[in-house]
């Protein structure tokens, strides 16, 4: 079918993923349609690898056909929920019913078309070198492209042909699969075409996020831009092929529904958080330890927001949880290990690669001396009981990032950088949207305070 082809599995994938979202997030005129399509693309992918496994399962095969009647069925679902809920004059609790309509005026008003262009602008530039690129990063053709390959011509997920199976969860494979479904034949090139778009939706979603806590529109398009602009995020968007950036896009999305919800006690937004937390690992076995480090900011907030047996049952819950997850992870990757990670008692004496990567190269540019320069200015708002929950999660990931790097055999892979990096990219979104709610926090802060 070509590019139309191409095109309409976007389409398909979008549509589904808006329109079962769309109970959660639709509330007529307050609705952040930047939200509802960032988080739908994001979350129709994750579907339509659902579906086709799904479909596989079924013995209907992996189609085109199949995979898209299942999508097309998604948003007739997720539709008719909505229009339910909308007859019924349910809304998402939490949400007004009217948002004000804010604009820049003025030098804002210039600068918020400078960064949304330039934004924009990026995305799109990064989309052309996907396209034009055949597949070229080393995992990308050596891990995961044999067995799309094998399983796009053999129409067979259980047929390896030679090819080891890693044990690596199959999205990443069914999405360029649905790619060349979609082409009508195999093109190594346009079916990653969804690694600069997932890019786009994390883009899109911070600004409709940033716009619902409260953030001006200049402010929430900062937000955007530099999303757009890190460096390390942009590598994997224009070489695409690795889990990374997907799992970078599930998590951060989650953790910004959670510091929403934070600071706006939504409902919604914790449910979302929770939702593309359950998505994370789906693309790599870290992504269930990167998900697990929601459970002390969920824990924060509930010790902060509920009393006595309340706190006391949620967090007995969440504990049993953790402890049920951490079973199988074990059963699954004996002796502590994570794919070819395990774990040791005695520190890497590498500290100094590590600080060179986040402070001395350019994979980051100033992110991690803003990170530091914004906790020593607004420690106070990020030690206070309204972000409290949200700086446990940038703390559990910072540590988890730091147990990782100095207590396993990850430093065997740091010669190139490269597992440095694909470490951290997946706490990126998380930290740039945390530095707007402590700068914000601040602001409010400032304000508030009667002057002498």
């Amino acid at each position: 079918m070509g590019n139309i082809g191409l095109a309409l599995t976007l389409l398909l994938s979008l549509a589904a993923g808006v329109a079962v979202l769309s109970p959660l997030l639709w509330n007529g005129a307050a609705t952040r349609w930047q939200t509802l399509v960032g988080y739908g693309f994001a979350a129709g992918l994750v579907l339509t690898t659902l579906i086709m496994r799904a479909g596989f399962a079924a013995r209907l095969g992996l189609s085109f056909g199949v995979t898209a009647a299942g999508l097309v069925l998604a948003t007739a679902i997720g539709a008719a929920a909505t229009l339910l809920l909308r007859r019924r004059n349910v809304a998402p609790e939490g949400m007004p019913a009217q948002m004000p309509q804010s604009s820049e005026s003025g030098w804002r008003r210039i600068a918020w078309i400078a960064f949304v262009a330039i934004t924009i602008a990026r995305i799109g530039g990064l989309t052309l070198e996907a396209w034009w690129r055949p597949l070229f990063p080393w995992d990308a053709w050596d891990i995961w492209g044999p067995k799309t390959k094998i399983w796009f011509e053999t129409r067979d997920l259980n047929n390896f042909y030679g090819h080891f199976d890693n044990g690596y969860p199959p999205a990443i494979n069914l999405m360029q699969i649905w790619a060349n479904l979609g082409l009508g034949n195999w093109d190594d090139a346009k079916m990653n075409i969804a690694w600069p778009l997932m890019l786009g939706a994390l883009v899109l979603a911070a600004y409709g996020q940033a716009r619902t806590i409260g953030a001006s529109p200049l402010a929430a398009s900062i937000v955007a831009y530099l999303l757009a602009s890190v460096p390390i995020l942009d590598a994997h968007a224009a070489l695409p092929g690795y889990a990374d950036l997907p799992l970078a896009v599930t998590f951060g999305l989650a953790a910004i529904a959670l510091f929403v919800w934070v600071v706006t006690d939504e409902p919604s937004q914790l449910i979302l958080a929770v939702l593309f937390a359950a998505m994370a690992p789906l693309f790599k076995i870290p992504g269930v330890l990167w998900s697990l480090t929601l459970v002390p900011a969920i824990l924060v907030a509930l010790y902060d927001r509920a009393g006595g047996r309340r706190a006391l049952r949620w967090t007995l819950a969440i504990v049993i949880a953790c402890l049920a997850a951490g079973g199988y992870l074990y059963a699954k990757q004996r002796n502590f290990s994570v794919t070819l990670y395990e774990a040791h008692a005695a520190p890497n004496p590498t500290t100094g690669i590590v600080l060179d990567n986040y402070l001395l190269l350019d994979n980051y540019h100033l992110l991690w001396y803003l990170l530091v320069a914004g906790l020593v200015v607004w420690w106070r708002e990020a030690t206070a009981k309204a972000l409290r929950p949200a700086t446990s999660l940038i703390a559990a990931g910072v540590a988890f990032l730091a147990v990782s790097f100095l207590f396993t055999n990850s430093a065997a892979w740091w010669g190139d950088y490269g597992t440095i990096n694909r470490a951290t990219i997946h706490l990126v979104p998380a930290l740039v949207f945390y530095l707007l709610l402590i700068s914000r926090a601040s602001n409010s802060r400032s304000t508030t305070v009667p002057r002498s």
